[in-house]
């Protein structure tokens, strides 16, 4: 077990959600998601709320709009930033029900895994978009196609 698992940091992780929540909330979002840690015969429950307060986290049972259920294992990768939460869903490595804006703005809260970054980003570095193409062009490795009068 290393710093970034285990109930002590999933502990830490969540008790972090209401201060980092100003840069990470759209305000447009509200509702309340259940995350539901399974294993080993047991389930962890927490629920996270977010809204106009801003956000607010506890292990008292409420009215939820969406559930993730997952292992607790997959839940520290996310926390490490080891793992992005969309592909671990897509690779069916957990579960969501519910309304989808509360887990894409939940996903926000964690990492990016190293080494990735912003395609915005990466895009105005490179010269913005289409710039490879200019690139091409300009070098004569693009062949324009004319269509010739009949």
């Amino acid at each position: 077990m290393n710093a970034w698992s285990g109930p002590d940091a999933r502990r830490a992780f969540f008790e972090s959600l209401p201060r980092r929540a100003g840069a990470v909330v759209p305000a447009r979002v509200e509702g309340t998601l259940r995350i539901d840690l399974v294993g080993g015969g047991d389930v962890e429950r927490w629920w996270v709320t977010v809204g106009s307060r801003g956000v607010e986290v506890g292990r008292r049972q409420r009215p939820a709009q969406a559930v993730l259920t997952l292992r607790p294992v997959l839940f520290d990768r996310f926390v490490a930033g080891q793992t992005p939460v969309v592909a671990a869903l897509l690779r069916n490595e957990a579960t969501f029900a519910g309304d989808v804006r509360l887990i894409l703005t939940f996903q926000r809260f964690f990492p990016a895994p190293s080494g990735t970054e912003d395609p915005r980003v990466r895009a105005c570095q490179d010269g913005g978009p289409g710039a490879s193409w200019r690139q091409r062009e300009d070098s004569g490795s693009v062949r324009r196609h004319t269509r010739e009068a009949p």
